[in-house]
C-alpha cells in the first residue's frame, strides 16, 4: 500500500524484558494509523491517545523519534552504496503529563526534560513525575 514518507519505514518499540505484548500493540496501534492515514511518522512526532492505550498503566501515547538508548547508526538502514532503505522510528511510549508537557511547551521541551530526568522510557508500567 502506498505510504507518504521519505524512505520506507519501520517502527520499532523497545520495552523491558516481559513487556513484549505492549510492544506489539504499541506497533499495531501505530501501524493502523499510518495505514489508515496513507502518511508515515515523522520524528519528534507525539501521537496522543487521550486515554491509557495499554490496560492498568499510565502510558496515553507515543513520542516518534530516535531510540534513546541506541547510537545515532540505528536511525537508518542503507544498502551497500550507503543509500537510505529504510528509516527506523523509534516509538517511546508517554503518560500523559508528558504529552501535556509536549502541547503547552513543545516537544523540544519535552525532549529536554525526558533527558534530564531520565525516566526509565524502556518500562511501560513507569509512573512519570
Amino acid at each position: 500500500m502506498p505510504i507518504a514518507a521519505v524512505y520506507p519505514q519501520e517502527l520499532v518499540a523497545s520495552v523491558r524484558a516481559g513487556q513484549d505484548g505492549a510492544a506489539q500493540h504499541l506497533v499495531r496501534l501505530t501501524l493502523e494509523l499510518v495505514l489508515s492515514q496513507r502518511r508515515g511518522v515523522v520524528n519528534n512526532q507525539v501521537i496522543p491517545n487521550g486515554q491509557p492505550l495499554l490496560a492498568r498503566t499510565a502510558i496515553s501515547g507515543i513520542l516518534v523519534g530516535a531510540h534513546p538508548y541506541l547510537e545515532d547508526s540505528f536511525t537508518a538502514v542503507f544498502d551497500d552504496h550507503h543509500r537510505v532503505i529504510a528509516e527506523m522510528m523509534a516509538l517511546i511510549p508517554l503518560a500523559d503529563s508528558e504529552i501535556a508537557q509536549a502541547d503547552s511547551r513543545g516537544i523540544e521541551a519535552l525532549i529536554d526534560l525526558l533527558e534530564e530526568t531520565n525516566p526509565p522510557l524502556l518500562d511501560v508500567t513507569r509512573r512519570p513525575n
